[in-house]
């Protein structure tokens, strides 16, 4: 093989240094390493596949669906790279270049594209969530033939600790080295099969256990990798597994060049930001009345008394955990007179106008966005959590999804997330040590994504870099297809 990129998501330089994984260290030692910073909206993957960020692709982690309403959407999929005349997929762009190519598991790669040498597996994410095992979807693969070859392995797509439904810490931290053996196994048996000349295969197991224990995998920083509890022991003992798995892959791939490439860093998740909030104490957003019913009331005040009593594993059997009774509540604008609005997941606010049959004209959004950031970046709030807002839509005029751009621009530390309900900024409750998984409620508990993904590459490859191009992880694609031409 000429060329592989190796995708770890959630890879974070500063994690891996840390953690007993002598293999990947001796890449990072005898590598070159190329800084590059991710804005965390867009999608990295998306980006090393197009060479151009989501303000043309479309490919955010959140977005709006344009169809009048306030409605947003994670999805995005491997179709939706060509939307743009002037973006060629990779694997087009290999195809070009007479490459065969093998993809496996790269995400938002659904459904998978045909390629004229090679093969590919998509990977989840994008509207494609996939867990298990045997269970197919439907144009999943190309070239069809190699289904077979899937269900040999017992492949697994993913596993996403909310959706696998597993509250078990052991049978967790078993499956997990399970899903990385077998996508290393199918991959090299696939390598066999058709010989390619390129390679890009990407890894979820480490950002799974990062998003919801970076409390604990911070605390094995400070304490230079010496477990205290055993959820430590286990995150120190899966890091060693996936390690082996990677030197597993190199030598009996035997690259003459690497690639080694993450789609963001990882951060400690300390507080929430509620754009929604601010935006309605500054009076640019009207809130929906809402009548908390008798019935809500009192299951919540059930649900509250219950903790007491009964089980986690009965409680989760219950409720399901719809409803955290501590939770504040989601903040509901009265769109006919809200100016502003933000999105979860979304570092930044929209003007309410005709995009989402709003109320503000063309000719009063220029002044209500001057207005907005010099009320953000007045408060005193915003001043002590090194919040700032910047114009961001009328930037980029041209783009190609340029209405899909929020009107401004919030910079922010990578230990904050933007959601849709609560106070302005407010800690994160969650974050603290692990005791159960019965309290994790969501994939991302004490860790998010943070910007400043883990990139390294061998020294032949040192050519191929444009230090005139963006710091972005764009510049995985042209250095690929510099290197490969």
């Amino acid at each position: 093989m000429k060329l592989l990129i190796l995708g770890i998501d959630g890879g974070d330089e500063r994690i891996v240094r840390a953690m007993p994984m002598p293999f990947l260290h001796s890449l990072l030692d005898t590598g070159e390493k190329l800084e590059l910073k991710e804005d965390l909206w867009s999608r990295g993957w998306a980006e090393m596949l197009s060479g151009h960020a989501g303000r043309e692709t479309g490919a955010f982690y959140s977005k709006p669906v344009m169809d009048g309403s306030h409605t947003f959407t994670q999805r995005f999929r491997s179709g939706d790279f060509t939307e743009n005349p002037k973006i060629v997929p990779l694997w087009q762009a290999m195809a070009s270049l007479g490459h065969s190519t093998g993809f496996m598991n790269v995400p938002s790669t659904f459904p998978a594209p045909k390629i004229r040498n090679g093969f590919f597996v998509s990977g989840a994410g994008g509207g494609l969530s996939q867990k298990g095992m045997g269970n197919i979807p439907e144009g999943v693969t190309y070239p069809g033939e190699i289904n077979p070859l899937i269900q040999k392995n017992k492949y697994i797509f993913d596993i996403r600790l909310k959706s696998s439904g597993i509250r078990d810490i052991d049978i967790f931290f078993d499956s997990l080295p399970n899903m990385v053996n077998r996508r290393t196994s199918l991959y090299l048996e696939l390598f066999q099969k058709y010989n390619p000349s390129m390679g890009f295969i990407a890894y979820m197991g480490l950002c799974r256990v990062q998003y919801f224990a970076m409390s604990e995998i911070e605390a094995l920083i400070a304490s230079k990798c010496q477990p205290a509890n055993p959820v430590q022991k286990k995150i120190v003992d899966f890091y060693r597994q996936f390690d082996a798995e990677m030197c597993r892959l190199f030598e009996a791939l035997n690259p003459r060049h690497f690639i080694l490439t993450a789609d963001h860093g990882q951060a400690p998740y300390l507080y929430n930001i509620n754009v929604n909030a601010f935006l309605k104490k500054a009076g640019f957003l009207t809130e929906t009345p809402q009548s908390h019913s008798v019935r809500k009331n009192i299951k919540n005040g059930l649900k509250t008394g219950l903790r007491a009593v009964i089980s986690e594993a009965a409680r989760y059997k219950l409720f399901q955990n719809r409803l955290n009774p501590s939770a504040p509540p989601k903040i509901v604008p009265e769109w006919s007179s809200t100016h502003a609005f933000g999105a979860r997941y979304v570092p930044g606010i929209y003007i309410n106008d005709s995009r989402f049959n709003g109320p503000v004209k063309p000719a009063e959004a220029e002044n209500i966005v001057k207005r907005l950031i010099d009320i953000f970046n007045q408060s005193e709030t915003t001043k002590k959590h090194g919040l700032k807002a910047t114009p961001y839509r009328q930037c980029f005029p041209a783009a190609y999804c340029n209405a899909l751009l929020p009107d401004i621009w919030i910079e922010h530390p990578d230990t904050y997330f933007f959601v849709e309900h609560g106070p302005f900024v407010d800690a994160n409750r969650d974050y603290g040590p692990i005791k159960s998984l019965w309290q994790v409620t969501r994939d991302m508990f004490t860790g998010i994504k943070g910007s400043y993904p883990l990139v390294y590459h061998d020294s032949g490859l040192s050519d191929y870099i444009n230090e005139k191009e963006s710091n972005n992880l764009t510049a995985i694609y042209h250095m690929t297809l510099r290197s490969m031409a």
